[in-house]
């Protein structure tokens, strides 16, 4: 439960100092009799599941301190590397999706961890990427009408 709550807790202070600020950077704000819609609702209902997040998680590691250890289960090394692995390929993603862009970095990120994972079929290896890559494109910026980074294809979307 401790560990639980460490990782949990790293990764919500990631998410809340990372990812959200980062939620509408690239789009001009609309100010409406002062109040910044672009970017500032955007945010709420992120820094809200994040901060309940980081409190459950520092619940989680206070009860696994105060708990005794009857049956303590550890983590291996080949666990806690892969836990490592993960939250690496997720950071890197966040940071290389602004200048490279969603419709490139979506698919690397997503095949990176299907072979990370151990999928091996070409075609889970294909289609998975392409589909969930071109369901998030339709579901943001044809739906919703909310832009997605562009990054290096910019030129084919103006």
């Amino acid at each position: 439960m401790r560990r639980s709550g460490i990782i949990s807790f790293v990764f919500a202070l990631t998410v809340f100092l990372l990812l959200i600020p980062r939620i509408g950077e690239d789009q001009p704000a609309v100010k409406i009799l002062g109040d910044d819609y672009n970017t500032g609702e955007a945010k709420l209902f992120p820094y809200l599941t994040s901060g309940i997040i980081l409190i459950i998680s520092v619940i989680m590691m206070v009860q696994g301190f105060l708990k005794k250890r009857d049956r303590r289960r550890t983590a291996d090394k080949r666990q806690i590397r892969d836990v490592a692995i993960l939250l690496l390929i997720c950071i890197v993603y966040i940071l290389i999706l602004t200048p490279v862009g969603f419709l490139l970095s979506t698919p690397v990120c997503l095949l990176t961890i299907l072979l990370f994972f151990g999928i091996r079929k070409a075609k889970g290896l294909i289609l998975i990427p392409v589909f969930v890559t071109g369901a998030i494109f339709l579901c943001f910026e044809v739906l919703m009408s909310i832009e997605l980074p562009k990054g290096v294809l910019e030129w084919m979307f103006y």
